[in-house]
């Protein structure tokens, strides 16, 4: 397993550029995946990874893909959430 983080910059009014990629390897899975654990035995299933249903390509939300919009709505939902 991996775990990448992006930096993107604007190339014009309406695109964008992926111009940094930094990816951390999940070396304690790695390690239990050989046979060497490093921490202790998990309560649930180890191993099990669930990706984003969607799958559509885009690792995480890009300033130069999202809308103010979405964001101030998304923001709206999950305050929500965390005040029920």
């Amino acid at each position: 397993r991996v775990t990448d983080f992006y930096s993107a910059r604007k190339t014009s009014p309406t695109r964008g550029q992926l111009y940094y990629n930094f990816m951390m390897i999940d070396f304690a899975d790695l390690l239990r995946r050989v046979g060497h654990p490093v921490l202790p035995k998990a309560t649930l299933p180890e191993g099990l990874v669930l990706t984003s249903e969607a799958n559509d390509g885009v690792p995480a939300p890009l300033s130069v893909v999202a809308r103010e919009q979405d964001c101030t709505a998304a923001r709206k939902l999950s305050l929500a959430a965390l005040q029920e």
